[in-house]
């Protein structure tokens, strides 16, 4: 948690110092289509009768929705620099898996292509998610997990058009993945006895379509 109080406290600063920059606030909410793949490395019990996986666990591909608010500040006339919050909730049952993301990220982008209300830009940017798996039950056992915190670079394209004045719509493409890995700590419950163990090298692979309604002050 400590990353990503970081990120906020560098989202409010930048907030602060915007009229020194004389930038303008633009304020997008966003529907999200993501496509995401939860993979990790060997796991370790603290069971002596349990033995360790060497095995990575390559995880499946899960489409889910989401959505976010992103902040922009326009520091030029193709330059900006901002940061979001998004939530997507990730079910793909028993056999994929079932998991929410919470991020915060801190980005820039630069529009390549101006054509009056039309713009065409890069983006490039770095993002806290906070991983965190469903709980899972069954007549024989009880697996409960704690979140895990992971640090992605960020690339990504997009459009956007004013359809009037202060109010544009947006389409994006964000690929996100892993810089900084994590760890999902697990305890088994089966009868009276409780099982820990973790999985290490977690990581989270995102493709993500974005669209957004955004309104400049």
């Amino acid at each position: 948690m400590k990353l990503a109080n970081i990120s906020l406290t560098a989202l409010a600063l930048l907030l602060a110092s915007a009229p020194a920059m004389s930038a303008d606030l633009s304020v997008q909410g966003q529907l999200i289509t993501s496509q995401g793949k939860l993979t990790s490395g060997k796991s370790e019990s603290t069971d002596p009768t349990t033995l360790k996986s060497d095995e990575s666990q390559k995880g499946k591909s899960i489409t889910a929705p989401g959505a976010g608010v992103n902040l922009q500040y326009k520091l030029t006339d193709t330059a900006s620099v901002g940061g979001s919050v998004a939530f997507v909730n990730y079910d793909g049952g028993k056999e994929k898996g079932q998991y929410n993301d919470l991020s915060v990220s801190v980005n820039g982008t630069y529009d390549f292509f101006k054509q009056d209300a039309f713009a065409l830009y890069g983006l490039g940017g770095l993002s806290y998610h906070m991983v965190d798996p469903k709980d899972q039950k069954n007549e024989v056992a009880e697996v409960k997990y704690k979140s895990a915190d992971l640090v992605n670079y960020d690339l990504g394209v997009g459009g956007r058009y004013e359809v009037v004045k202060n109010v544009n719509l947006g389409l994006s493409y964000r690929y996100t993945d892993t810089l900084a890995k994590g760890t999902i700590n697990t305890t088994s419950i089966i009868a009276t006895d409780s099982v820990k163990a973790k999985f290490k090298d977690v990581s989270l692979q995102q493709n993500e379509l974005i669209a957004s309604v955004g309104y400049s002050f």
